[in-house]
C-alpha cells in the first residue's frame, strides 16, 4: 500500500533451478525522474567531454541491448550529463567516447526527483598485455583505499601498493595507484604495466565513513 506498482521483467524460470528475481525499486510516485552524473576519466580522475551515455531498463543488465535503450545524454565540458523523462527504477547506463573502452553504471530514478551523483567511469584503450582495475562506489563509505601486491623480479619480497606507496608504470614493480580518492564515490584506480610470474592480489580496505561495500570493475 502506498507505493507505485512495478514489474521485474525478463525473469527465466528453470525446472529444478532457483532463480534469483532483480532487484525491484519501489516508489511512491510513477511520475517520471531525471537523474543526472559525471563521467570521469578512470586514469586520471578528470572529467570526460563529449561521452554518449544511453539507459536501459534494468539493474547491472546482463544483456543490455536485449532490453533496448531508453534515453540518451551527452556529457558537457565538465563530463556532467543529465538524462529527464526516466519511469521511476534501475538504469544500466552505457558509456562510450572515442578513444575510451566502453563502461557502465547502475542509476535510479526517482518519481517526480531529480537523483544526482549517479557517476560513472570510462577508461582509455589499453594494451592486451595492462590489467586496470576501477573501484567504484556511492557517498559512503566516505573513503575505499586500493591495495595491490605482487612479485618483484629478481627477489622473493613482494610490492606493496596503496596510497601511501604509488608505485610505477615504467618502472619496478611496474604497477601504479593512478587514482586515490578520499570523498566517496571514486574512482579509485590501479594499473599493472607489466606482468611477472607469481601471485597478484588486489583488496580494498575501508578507511573512513559508513556503509558497505560494493563490487568493482577489473578491465585487462
Amino acid at each position: 500500500n502506498g507505493y507505485a506498482s512495478r514489474t521485474a521483467a525478463g525473469v527465466e524460470i528453470n525446472s529444478s533451478q532457483t532463480t534469483s528475481v532483480p532487484a525491484v525499486f519501489m516508489d511512491t510516485s510513477n511520475a517520471p525522474g531525471t537523474v543526472r552524473g559525471t563521467i570521469l576519466n578512470a586514469f586520471t580522475g578528470q572529467p570526460v567531454a563529449n561521452a554518449l551515455v544511453t539507459f536501459r531498463p534494468g539493474l547491472r543488465t546482463a544483456n543490455p541491448e536485449a532490453v533496448g535503450i531508453t534515453a540518451y545524454a551527452t556529457t558537457d565540458a565538465s563530463g556532467r550529463y543529465v538524462a529527464s523523462n526516466l519511469a521511476p527504477g534501475y538504469y544500466t547506463g552505457v558509456v562510450t567516447a572515442t578513444g575510451f573502452i566502453q563502461g557502465s553504471f547502475t542509476a535510479l530514478a526517482r518519481g517526480g526527483l531529480v537523483n544526482d551523483n549517479q557517476n560513472g567511469t570510462i577508461s582509455r584503450a589499453i594494451a592486451d598485455s595492462t590489467w586496470r582495475i576501477v573501484l567504484t562506489w556511492g557517498a559512503n563509505p566516505r573513503d575505499l583505499d586500493s591495495h595491490l601486491t605482487g612479485p618483484i623480479a629478481g627477489s622473493t619480497a613482494r610490492f606493496h601498493i596503496y596510497f601511501a606507496s604509488d608505485g610505477s608504470l615504467t618502472a619496478s614493480p611496474f604497477a601504479s595507484l593512478d587514482v586515490d580518492d578520499i570523498d566517496g564515490f571514486g574512482p579509485e584506480t590501479v594499473t599493472i604495466a607489466r606482468t611477472l610470474d607469481g601471485t597478484y592480489r588486489y583488496y580494498v580496505h575501508h578507511y573512513a565513513g559508513f556503509g558497505s561495500l560494493g563490487p568493482c570493475g577489473v578491465r585487462g
